[in-house]
Formats: structure tokens, sequence, C-alpha cells
């Protein structure tokens, strides 16, 4: 790739690391001749790198269990990615992988990153996914930004559980057959789009690990959300319920039995990778 590709930082995990956080595309901090570290690292002199710092001093994470990377790996002066950064994204992630064999789960942190999880199997990797501790996602969805540590800690109680599942910790945990689903559809009222619209979008993380928003209908949604277990969906209920009671000014009733909302769950029995 063109630009500057910065080195891991040598006071994480390194080789040995157990989590990898993937982020989007390194930031002008990271290069030297911009006055950077010339290191991917929580250190750096800037915004998302001081959030960073701060969300896994929140969740607890031991750095010198962590490796930090990017989806896009050099710095060239922009952070729009092309379409042949994507391309080296893909093999320069695999090449990784191989060189990370103690990674057990993988952080996916943005968009950007999460969209490699549809190209490459990850199937037997643990696989929490968050927002982007950027100051973009901060001035516009801070609820969303202030559940990052809430979502990483899950990354420990990953390890956690894998190291109970097999002693020997030979065995990588990755079957999202339980993974549970909730899907709830609404009906907006006239004239409040914006607004339902403003209170999707803000409404904080409840526990999920990835969640989606469909738009069915002029003023018809489907809310889509997945968990790590039915345990954890469970857990996630009243959260859930906190939510949706933001919303319920602004949705009009869809039938008289089912009322504003129509919810659905379980688990998923079958999922593909293209």
């Amino acid at each position: 790739p063109t630009g500057y590709v910065p080195h891991f930082d040598d006071k994480d995990g390194g080789i040995d690391a157990e989590i990898l956080f993937l982020f989007e595309k390194p930031g002008p901090m990271t290069d030297p001749e911009r006055g950077g570290s010339g290191l991917i690292s929580q250190d750096n002199n800037d915004p998302t790198a001081r959030a960073t710092k701060q969300f896994l001093g929140e969740a607890r994470i031991d750095r010198k269990k962590i490796a930090i990377w990017n989806t896009v790996s050099a710095w060239n002066g922009t952070i729009k990615i092309t379409a042949e950064e994507k391309r080296y994204a893909l093999e320069e992630f695999q090449e990784l992988l191989s060189i990370l064999n103690e990674v057990r789960c993988i952080v996916l942190v943005g968009r950007q990153a999460q969209k490699i999880e549809t190209k490459i199997d990850l199937t037997k990797y643990q696989i929490v996914r968050s927002y982007h501790p950027s100051p973009k996602v901060k001035s516009s969805m801070l609820h969303a930004w202030e559940e990052i540590p809430n979502i990483w800690r899950q990354a420990i109680s990953d390890l956690k559980d894998g190291m109970e599942d097999d002693p020997s910790g030979q065995i990588r945990k990755g079957n999202k057959m339980s993974k549970y689903v909730t899907s709830v559809r609404f009906l907006v009222k006239q004239g409040k789009l914006d607004e339902f619209l403003d209170g999707i979008r803000s409404n904080p993380n409840r526990g999920e690990t990835y969640s989606h928003t469909v738009k069915t209908g002029d003023l018809t949604f489907v809310w889509n959300a997945i968990f790590e277990s039915e345990e954890a969906l469970i857990n996630s209920r009243s959260g859930m319920i906190s939510n949706l009671d933001r919303l319920r000014d602004f949705l009009q009733e869809i039938s008289p039995e089912l009322g504003v909302t129509d919810p659905v769950s379980g688990p998923i029995v079958e999922e593909k990778q293209i």
C-alpha cells in the first residue's frame, strides 16, 4: 500500500496478544513526518487514541493481552479509503492472523472493520463489534460512544468463558449458532419520522454486539440486534424497554393486539458468509 505503515506498539501484547482490536485506518499522528509516533498506539497524541486508552482502562483490559491494528494499514494523507486499499486490506489481514497465533477474540471497531467479517471466515474467533471511539461518533451518537467500554469488556468475558470451556486453551470458540437475534417492527407516526430516526440513532447499546435498522416502507421499520447468547438477550430486555420508551411518542399502533411494536426473537440456526 502507498503511504506510511505504522508499527505495533511494543507496550502492547504483540505476537502474544489474545485480543486483536481492529480499527479502520491510521491517522496522521502515526506518521513521523507529521510529528507522529510511528506506532499504532493508544498513547498517540490524538482524540481517538486518548479515548481508546480511556475505554480500555474502564473495561479493565490489560494492554499486554491486546494488539491494535487497522483494516487499512497505511496512512496516506486522507481518511478516505479506496477500492485498492480495500483489496490490499483483505490480503494483509489474513497474513496478520497467520502471525497472531494466540489471538482468540477480535474486536471489530467501526463499520469499515466490521465489513471485513463478510469477506473472511472468522468463525474460529470470538467476535465483538463496537462503535468507533472517534470524535465524530462522540458528537453524533454520544450514548453509543459512552457504551464502548461496556462492549469491549465483553472481550475479556469471552476469553474467560473460552478458558472455562477448554482448560487446555486449544479450543477457539467461534460457533455463531449460539447467538440470538431480536427483531422489532415499528410503524412511525406521520410527521414524526425525523424524531424517530434521531431517537434510534441516539439510543444506547444495551448489550447487543451488532444492530441495524431497516426501512421497509414509507413509515415502517425493523430493528435487528444480535446478542452473544439467550442470556445476554434476556439481561438486555430492561434496557431495550427503556430505549423503546424514548421512541413511543413517535410510534403509532400497529394493531390493538400488538400495540406499537411487533417483537420476535430466537437463536441463529443458519448463517452464511459470502
